[in-house]
Formats: C-alpha cells, sequence, structure tokens
C-alpha cells in the first residue's frame, strides 16, 4: 500500500492526531554550510580502512537518533531514539 494512502487513511480514522510528515523537504533551498562541512567529513572518512564505517545500522546510526530525540526534547516533545528511524532515501 502506498505510504500516501496509508497516511490518508490514519488521518480519516484519527482526526484528532496531528501528522508531522518529516520526509518532505524543501529543495529549493542551498544546504546550510555545517551540513556541508559534516558531509566533507564524513567523506573524508570514507577513504581509509582505518576510519571506514561501512553500512549505518538499519534504523541509522544511534547518534543521529539520540540528536534527533534531544533536539525534539527541547520543544517538550518525548520522542525515544529507538521510536526514530533516519533513512539515506536511496
Amino acid at each position: 500500500m502506498p505510504t500516501s494512502r496509508k497516511t490518508n487513511e490514519f488521518a480519516a480514522a484519527h482526526s484528532e492526531r496531528e501528522i508531522i510528515k518529516s520526509g518532505i523537504g524543501d529543495v529549493t533551498l542551498p544546504l546550510a554550510p555545517v551540513v556541508v562541512e559534516a558531509m566533507k567529513k564524513d567523506c573524508e572518512e570514507l577513504k581509509s580502512k582505518e576510519t571506514f564505517k561501512g553500512y549505518p545500522e538499519y534504523e541509522g546510526n544511534d547518534f543521529v537518533r539520540e540528536a534527533i530525540a534531544g533536539y525534539y526534547k527541547r520543544f517538550g516533545l518525548s520522542i525515544a531514539a529507538d521510536e526514530i528511524f533516519v533513512s539515506d532515501a536511496a
């Protein structure tokens, strides 16, 4: 079942719930410089056997999931890292 159909069915069955779609971004804006620098650093680590990490965990790197949970905690939202899935969208 396509994701949009699932989302629409959930929204119809749970009209009292707010759905936050975090999979759709704004591709009309450039990447933030801090993102570009982090990507450069990670790419540099991939060129050496000593720093090569291979594939991340299926759900995403733990440190990224923890950082996302911490970010939302600042706004009073309690989201556990194990409730977060980070994909490269490939």
